[in-house]
């Protein structure tokens, strides 16, 4: 994530980033003129957890205390450890609320107490943050942009496992996979896959059950050579997740071929 901002007279300008990508801004009042939407606080909420963004909106708090009120309200409402993204553009200090600032201690921003006329201010807060230990840059009218980036690492709600090929059979056992879907929220889909003679992979069983042996004596080593499994995960919460703790195929090998120079002429 990434913030900037710049006062009036150091560029008059303000966005927030995610993977390089500006996050989209609703105007909290678009009844306003245009020209007040370059002025005050962007304001977005991201979650903590996966990374994407809630929502965001324009606060003009160089105009009117409202404005600074509801961005109080927003702030406030934002979940526990959740990332707030911020910058200031041309002004955000003139109507600035004490709300507003106790709002923006909540998620560990000092930045605010000393925001005066055109300085540019920017911060990548966390609900209940400690105050002056998020990513935040003050700098006065004048003197330049502010910047601040910062990261966090998302869950992955979906994952896939593809196995190494396994060849040299001449005759195909048994499948078993061991492994764990500890709610009904998770997913797990096993797919053993074999190549056929004309290079291309089948899909020869969906849906292969965990902990139980699984019967492959059907498929025919001289058409399918060679065989991969591949599993698809899937969790809706990210708090507990499907897994694998292991997979094997039994097989019996193909001979390998013995030659000496009594048998070759």
């Amino acid at each position: 994530f990434r913030s900037e901002s710049a006062g009036h007279i150091d560029g008059n300008y303000a966005a927030l980033f995610k993977n390089g990508e500006i996050l989209d801004i609703a105007e909290y009042d678009t009844t306003l003129p245009i020209r007040f939407y370059n002025q005050g606080f962007y304001i977005a909420a991201v979650d903590d957890k996966f990374g994407q963004l809630i929502d965001g909106y324009h606060y003009n708090t160089h105009r009117f205390t409202a404005h600074s009120d509801a961005m109080a309200d927003y702030i406030n409402a934002v979940e526990d450890k959740d990332i707030v993204i911020g910058a200031v553009i041309s002004d955000g200090s003139q109507n600035l609320t004490q709300n507003a600032k106790n709002a923006l201690n909540t998620i560990g921003s000092i930045g605010a107490v000393n925001l005066e006329f055109q300085d540019s201010f920017a911060f990548i807060g966390r609900k209940g943050a400690s105050p002056g230990s998020i990513p935040e840059q003050h700098k006065s009218k004048g003197t330049g942009r502010a910047a601040v980036e910062d990261s966090i690492s998302a869950v992955n709600l979906n994952g896939k496992l593809v196995s190494q090929i396994i060849e040299g059979a001449k005759k195909w056992e048994t499948l078993s996979i061991s492994g764990e879907i500890p709610s009904t929220g998770n997913g797990l889909s096993i797919i053993l896959l074999g190549v056929n003679n004309t290079g291309r992979w089948d899909t020869l069983y969906k849906n292969i059950p965990l902990n139980s042996e699984f019967d492959l004596s059907g498929i025919n080593p001289v058409i399918h050579r060679r065989l991969k499994l591949s599993a698809e995960f899937s969790d809706d919460d990210g708090i507990d997740t499907p897994s694998i703790t292991q997979w094997n195929i039994k097989y019996k090998p193909a001979s390998d071929l013995y030659t000496n120079y009594k048998h070759i002429s």
